[in-house]
C-alpha cells in the first residue's frame, strides 16, 4: 500500500495497521532501547525525557505500570526510534499526505508500559475509549506486542468523524473531567453532550499487533487501551504525535 492509499484509509477508517513494517532485527533493536528508558522509572510513576541528557523527571503516578513522555531534545538518545520511525521516507510521507504538508511531526512519543490489573478507579485516562481533546495522528509500536489479554488498543472503525464533532463542539469549552483534565471519555460525552453522540463502547475492536507491526490512529477516533486482565502479562505502547498546523 502507497502513502496516499494509506492517508486515505486512515481517513476513512480512523486508523490502519502495517503488518510486519519492521524487520525482526528492528523490532529487537527498540524493544531492547526501550526497556532501557523504561528501566530509570520507578514502578508506578511517570518519567518525563525533554532535556538532551538521557535522565527523565518524575512527574506523577501510574497505578497500571510505568509511563514516560519523550520530546525531541532527548530524541537523540532513542538511536532505533529515530532511524526507523523520524527518518523513514515512508512515515513522513503518510504524514504529510494525511495533513495536506501542513502539520508539525514528531512533537512528542507518548508511552506506557502496562503490567497491572486495576480497577476503574485507577485506570489512567489512556485506558478509557475516548477522543483525544487535541486531534493528532499517531504512529504506534508495541515492543512487546499486544493481545486482547495484555491490553490490545481499541478502537470504533469510522468513528473519526463524530469524535471531530465533539472535540470541536463540546471539548472545546474545556469541560472538567478525570482527574482535572478534558472530559474528552465516551462516559463523559453520555453525560454531557448526549445529542452528540450515537456510537456504542461495544461496536470497538481489538488492535492485536505484534513487535513489527505498525500502526497509525486518528485521535478523533474513538480509542482506548492498555487494560490488563492477567497480572502476567504485559503491555508496552509507544504512540508518536503529529498535529497539523
Amino acid at each position: 500500500m502507497n502513502a496516499l492509499s494509506l492517508s486515505m484509509q486512515i481517513k476513512e477508517q480512523g486508523y490502519a495497521i502495517i503488518k510486519n513494517y519492521l524487520s525482526e532485527e528492528q523490532a529487537n533493536n527498540l524493544k531492547t532501547e526501550m526497556v532501557k528508558a523504561y528501566e530509570k522509572i520507578p514502578n508506578g510513576r511517570v518519567g518525563i525525557y525533554d532535556t538532551e541528557h538521557f535522565e527523565p523527571r518524575m512527574s506523577g503516578d501510574f497505578h497500571q505500570g510505568k509511563s514516560i513522555l519523550i520530546y525531541p531534545p532527548t530524541y537523540k538518545h532513542f538511536k532505533y526510534m529515530s532511524e526507523y520511525f523520524f527518518g523513514s521516507e515512508f512515515i513522513n510521507t503518510v504524514i504529510e499526505k494525511y495533513y495536506g504538508g501542513r502539520c508539525n511531526k514528531f512533537l512528542q512519543t507518548y508511552s506506557t508500559y502496562e503490567s497491572n490489573v486495576v480497577d476503574n478507579s485507577e485506570l489512567d485516562r489512556h485506558s478509557w475509549m475516548h477522543v483525544d481533546p487535541y486531534q493528532a495522528l499517531k504512529v504506534a509500536f508495541f515492543p512487546l506486542g499486544s493481545t486482547i489479554k495484555s491490553g490490545a488498543l481499541r478502537v470504533i472503525p469510522n468513528s473519526r468523524q463524530e469524535g471531530s464533532i465533539i472535540r470541536q463542539q463540546f471539548m472545546s469549552q474545556n469541560p472538567k473531567g478525570l482527574r482535572g483534565g478534558i472530559a474528552h471519555r465516551m462516559v463523559d460525552f453520555r453525560e454531557h453532550c448526549p445529542t452528540l453522540i450515537t456510537r456504542n463502547e461495544d461496536e470497538a475492536i481489538y488492535l492485536e499487533c505484534s513487535p513489527t507491526d505498525i500502526c497509525f490512529l486518528d485521535t478523533d477516533t474513538y480509542h482506548g487501551g492498555g487494560l490488563v486482565t492477567d497480572n502476567n502479562l504485559e503491555r508496552m505502547a509507544f504512540f508518536i504525535h503529529n498535529r497539523l498546523y
